[in-house]
């Protein structure tokens, strides 16, 4: 009969007795379903020891997630000898029988039992301390689930950790242990691009939660001796931040905010606009994460990547004056100093500062985060004369861009002199269409020192203008 502290125990009991298989009968399982909501089945179909006559038909159902217990009784003959149906622990201390079928003799024919798991007993409670240890009482001998509940906000989660899902789905660089487990943010037991479309909407704000929660633990059980102590180190991580990257300081981390360096002029129209956001180095993103502080009265319409890019998707979320956006593009593609990042599509006159934040965020196609990339925008103004210029990276060295903002079609050149006046390099572009125009202009291997880039314009009605920039020469 159980419970019974004899072995054996720890135990699901079909029709517990002596049974055999013989030619005629088997013993099978298989496994029902898809995680995380799987169904474990074994069917005995055998005979009495003392009469192998008589078969004995049942099942046991196994469900994963909710830990129930089905057994199903096809045929069991009563008065051939004593058999149990139940359930016992590890210990042989407690358990759950079918009533009238505890080491008796009993008939059963078609019916089934549900073994239902009540709510657990807590048996001890700690709360660690700033490096994390904790010390629990000493508790009796058996196995106990743990439980870990963090007391700091989720995080460090943005377009990189999106990669290395990507690059784990594709096989390019494979996740493990608690880091793959961080990575299916929806709970689908599988890893793919879904995780990471997710992970980019949950860092723009645009998914506030995800489906499998917010931390992850390296473990959820411990085995207890019951004599001398024991040690369970326990790892967790934010669902998503594959890379590890979230450092939580008790519960509050500092956002610093920077404003945007200019880099070329634009021109402020009555509806929407575009507004081009440069990288000021070499660069090739993989994955990008963007938060701005965009000027009051500004209305994000719209981001898109540059035509250098192949972001299928770009997101984006914006809260008040603030806006996150992130997008993937998986082939990396390289950027030169100065180039376009994306476009942001924003509606209102309003004149101000733009800023950007430390997530700001660019890694490379193995989820490296590339180092030391600042975004770059243009002056903004309602009120441009008929020529503006800029040159960018200034300060810098070899390949220069030369950007232009025309308020009417005229014949542009260009003229480059060095610090005692002499033309170092000329060019003539020719007639321009009122806009936004970029010219290269290569100082490779010139001269460290100050040159001054002048642009000349004339319209078809004879009306000149004249830009002059002060551009420094590194080595």
């Amino acid at each position: 009969n159980i419970p019974n502290a004899n072995s054996p125990n720890n135990l699901i009991a079909l029709a517990w007795t002596d049974l055999i298989a013989d030619g005629s009968g088997d013993i099978t399982y298989t496994t029902l379903g898809v995680a995380p909501n799987r169904r474990f089945v074994v069917n005995y179909s055998v005979v009495f020891y003392d009469d192998n006559s008589v078969p004995v038909q049942v099942q046991a159902v196994l469900f994963e997630g909710t830990n129930e217990i089905e057994i199903h009784t096809t045929t069991v003959t009563g008065g051939i000898t004593t058999t149990t149906q139940g359930i016992e622990n590890a210990n042989g201390t407690i358990a759950f029988s079918v009533t009238g079928r505890n080491a008796s003799q009993w008939s059963g024919s078609n019916d089934a039992f549900r073994f239902t798991p009540e709510g657990s007993t807590e048996v001890a409670r700690d709360t660690t301390d700033a490096t994390g240890a904790y010390l629990m009482p000493s508790i009796a001998a058996g196995n106990y689930d743990v439980e870990v509940t963090p007391n700091t906000p989720w995080g460090g989660v943005n377009a990189t950790d999106a990669v290395l899902i990507l690059n784990h789905f594709s096989n390019r660089v494979l996740l493990s242990g608690i880091r793959l487990t961080a990575a299916d943010v929806n709970g689908s037991a599988s890893v793919n691009s879904t995780d990471a479309l997710n992970t980019l909407n949950r860092f723009t704000g645009a998914l506030q939660t995800f489906s499998a929660g917010n931390y992850t633990a390296s473990t959820s059980s411990y085995t207890a001796s019951g004599t001398g102590s024991g040690t369970l180190n326990v790892s967790m991580l934010c669902y998503g931040d594959v890379n590890a990257s979230y450092q939580p300081n008790g519960g509050f981390v500092r956002t610093r905010w920077n404003d945007l360096s200019t880099q070329g002029v634009a021109r402020i129209t009555s509806g929407s606009y575009e507004v081009p956001l440069f990288v000021s180095r070499g660069v090739q993103p993989a994955g990008v994460s963007l938060e701005l502080e965009l000027p009051e009265g500004l209305r994000v319409l719209g981001v898109r990547a540059s035509e250098a890019l192949s972001a299928s998707q770009v997101v984006y979320h914006q809260v008040g004056t603030r806006v996150r956006m992130a997008w993937l593009d998986e082939s990396g593609a390289e950027l030169k100093a100065g180039d376009v990042l994306c476009y942001v599509q924003v509606e209102g006159s309003t004149e101000g500062v733009w800023r950007s934040s430390t997530e700001v965020e660019l890694a490379n196609v193995l989820g490296e985060v590339e180092s030391g990339v600042e975004l770059r925008m243009p002056k903004l103004s309602s009120s441009l004369g008929a020529m503006e210029a800029s040159v960018y990276p200034n300060p810098g060295s070899g390949l220069r861009t030369l950007a232009l903002e025309l308020s009417e079609g005229m014949g542009v050149g260009v003229r480059v002199t060095d610090a005692l006046g002499r033309t170092v390099y000329a060019h003539t572009a020719g007639t321009l269409a009122p806009g936004t125009h970029r010219m290269e202009l290569n100082m490779e291997g010139w001269p460290a020192g100050s040159y001054q880039v002048q642009v000349l314009g004339a319209t078809a009605e004879g009306k000149t203008h004249q830009r002059s920039i002060t551009v420094l020469q590194t080595r």
